[in-house]
């Protein structure tokens, strides 16, 4: 991406990415998205992820991971939005845990 990305707009591509790692993006966890959020930056940031490929993505996310969380503390913020993405159904299965491991390490 080459628009600057602010924290939110960071956060929601990094749900939305969480969100549709098991392919099974729900109504609950777009809920979830836009409460962290806003319907705006939702529906702007969507349409922006919705064209890049899980690569670019996840290019994205590392290359703003250090300007929007540079300490420990913020990093676990970005984290515990992630697990919420992942238990907000009630299923956190085994391919949302290894996601969300591969994601704490990448991070």
């Amino acid at each position: 991406m080459k628009d600057n990305l602010s924290f939110d707009e960071f956060i929601c591509i990094t749900l939305l990415y969480a969100a549709n790692a098991n392919e099974e993006f729900t109504p609950k966890e777009k809920a979830t998205i836009i409460k962290s959020v806003s319907i705006t930056t939702y529906e702007k940031i969507y349409a922006i992820f919705d064209k890049m490929s899980d690569f670019e993505a996840l290019e994205t996310i590392m290359a703003y991971k250090g300007i929007h969380y540079p300490t420990s503390d913020r990093k676990q913020e970005v984290l515990d939005k992630i697990e919420s993405i992942f238990k907000v159904d009630n299923a956190y299965d085994i391919v949302e845990k290894e996601i969300f491991h591969f994601l704490e390490k990448l991070l």
